[in-house]
């Protein structure tokens, strides 16, 4: 397929790259508890798992959290099949452009749009526009 570079493509808005990108986020927690999760709890009790990696009474007690966090990481893989079909079902005209968007080369991440949003999501406090008044103490 050729890419005709004259022709103009729409930007997305701010609301649309923050509301894609917490659906896609969403999508990957989702995809994470409903069926990464499931998978890992049958695979663990399973009649032909192998005792010899099993990790004693410490891999017992662990066992739960390494899932989870081993689910979270697949969940949140970018080139997961489950996650692109579930944004493409929900936010389909925004997903659409940004496939387009992705095709020329463009990368739009909420971070370039939005820098408040990305401090937020990182727990960093807003940038005050202005410095603080001086304290007198003096009287």
């Amino acid at each position: 397929m050729r890419i005709d570079p004259s022709i103009r493509l729409p930007m997305p808005t701010d609301q649309q790259i923050l509301r894609y990108d917490a659906i896609q986020k969403q999508a990957q927690k989702f995809v994470a508890q409903a069926f990464y999760m499931p998978m890992f709890k049958a695979m663990r009790s399973s009649p032909f798992k192998s005792e010899l990696f099993s990790g004693g009474q410490g891999g017992q007690a662990f066992q739960a959290m390494f899932d989870g966090v081993l689910a979270e990481r697949m969940g949140g893989a970018a080139s997961s099949p489950l996650v692109s079909a579930m944004v493409r079902r929900l936010d389909p005209e925004t997903d659409q452009l940004m496939k387009k968007l992705q095709a020329r080369g463009y990368t739009i991440r909420p971070e370039q749009v939005a820098p408040a949003y990305a401090r937020q999501r990182e727990g960093k406090p807003r940038a005050t526009t202005r410095a603080p008044a001086p304290i007198n103490l003096r009287g």
